[in-house]
């Protein structure tokens, strides 16, 4: 449809990564859900991954199409530099859903280890969701200040000045 895949997906990305996360806490940090859920959490994360890894590459290829233009900028506000590393803590909380939700299984497991895996699992979402919200403001920023600023002074305009009626 003549659009970036970047454009299209992202919104998939900084909606459903997020939302993820904030269920892989829920799941691992209470047992009962842990037992019933971890599973499909698990590859949720792992869906997420894919989705991100998605999301970072046809960034860098929409990159790639402003630089050939001679746009030296773009993306501005680090955005690229959060896009990449926010890709890695995903990586990160899938890799430890999926360990977790193994050990998880194993008969006799202590429930205090089920816990502070739990934790850790919780706390890798937390920095998950933190990188997502920021790589997703930066890119907003990138591409939209300029726009938001040349419409606050227009609008501030219109309001000093209203167009007079023909």
């Amino acid at each position: 449809m003549g659009l970036p895949m970047h454009i299209l997906i992202l919104h998939f990305t900084v909606v459903l990564v997020p939302l993820v996360s904030i269920a892989t806490i829920a799941v691992f940090l209470w047992p009962a859900w842990r037992q019933k859920f971890a599973g499909p959490v698990a590859i949720a994360n792992v869906a997420m991954l894919a989705l991100t890894f998605v999301t970072v590459r046809a960034g860098l290829k929409f990159k790639d199409r402003f630089q050939i233009l001679g746009d030296k900028r773009t993306p501005g506000f680090d955005h690229e530099r959060w896009g990449k590393d926010m890709l890695w803590w995903v990586l990160a909380l899938a890799s430890v859903a999926v360990v977790v939700w193994g050990v998880g299984r194993l008969p006799n497991l202590p429930a205090m280890v089920g816990t502070g895996l739990g934790g850790v699992v919780a706390v890798l979402a937390v920095v998950t969701i933190v990188f997502t919200a920021v790589a997703g403001h930066t890119g907003a920023e990138a591409s939209y200040k300029g726009i938001i600023k040349g419409s606050d002074k227009k609008i501030n305009q219109l309001k000093t000045t209203p167009p007079t009626a023909k």
